[in-house]
């Protein structure tokens, strides 16, 4: 039995370098290969790899998106103070403005005011001294006995000394009576006399009783002549009556002597 040979080549076929061609075949290519292996290579987390992976590049999108509209909400937010500081800083100046406004038309008002307050010290200081106020005083006519002087002073008592409360009163109805003050008012009259008008608050800290004030009183009129000369720089007496009925009424004229070259 003859067995057959892979190798055999049948009778009458092709010559040895026909069947040198027949039996050589080239390998295949292994292309699919190298593309697997290189993907088998390259790391998992790569450029190529997330480049491929629709799954990453889905939440990469995503992620950036949400970054970007969190930081835009940022950006308006930051818009929304800023422009929240620059009206409140408008404001502010504007409320600077009318503040300065206010403290401007204040000061106008009080300067205002003060010229007023000039001008009738103005008109009180002429009325003082020009014209002759003895008319409109009441009349005082003082014999030469001491005793129908003496009468005459005590009868019109009453009435001096309620026009003196009155106008005292009112001449410090304003002001405070715990403090030192005094108003010196020194001048020439139209027909020639020198007049000295003076007002003084004197707090008497030491009384105790309404009888110490008014011995305090007492002892300021006891020295007028001296505070007098004290003033107007020229000398100054005192002249009384030497009797003294009674110590409710005095009566005192006071004398001074003005040098003929003032």
């Amino acid at each position: 039995m003859q067995g057959s040979s892979p190798f055999a080549v049948p009778k009458g076929g092709p010559s040895s370098a026909s069947i040198s061609n027949l039996l050589w075949t080239p390998p295949p290519l292994q292309l699919a290969n190298v593309s697997k292996a290189a993907k088998l290579s390259e790391p998992k987390g790569g450029k190529r790899h997330r480049e491929l992976n629709p799954e990453l590049r889905s939440r990469t999108y995503y992620r950036r998106k949400e970054e970007k509209e969190m930081l835009e909400k940022k950006l308006q937010a930051m818009n929304i103070h800023l422009e929240h500081l620059r009206r409140r800083g408008e404001g502010e100046d504007d409320e600077v403005t009318t503040r300065l406004r206010q403290n401007q038309e204040l000061r106008d008002s009080i300067r205002g005011q003060r010229i007023i307050f000039a001008n009738a010290q103005s008109i009180i200081s002429e009325f003082l001294r020009a014209g002759d106020h003895s008319r409109y005083e009441p009349v005082i006519r003082l014999g030469t006995d001491p005793r129908a002087r003496y009468n005459t002073l005590l009868s019109m008592k009453q009435q001096r000394l309620q026009e003196a409360l009155y106008f005292l009163a009112e001449r410090s109805r304003y002001m405070a009576m715990d403090t030192d003050f005094t108003d010196l008012q020194r001048f020439q009259s139209d027909n020639g006399d020198v007049c000295l008008v003076r007002f003084d608050i004197k707090p008497l800290p030491k009384a105790q009783t309404v009888r110490q004030a008014f011995d305090g009183v007492l002892k300021f009129s006891y020295n007028l002549e001296i505070s007098i000369s004290d003033l107007i720089g020229d000398i100054t007496i005192r002249e009384n009556d030497d009797e003294d009925w009674d110590s409710s009424v005095a009566q005192h004229r006071l004398v001074t002597s003005i040098s003929p070259n003032v």
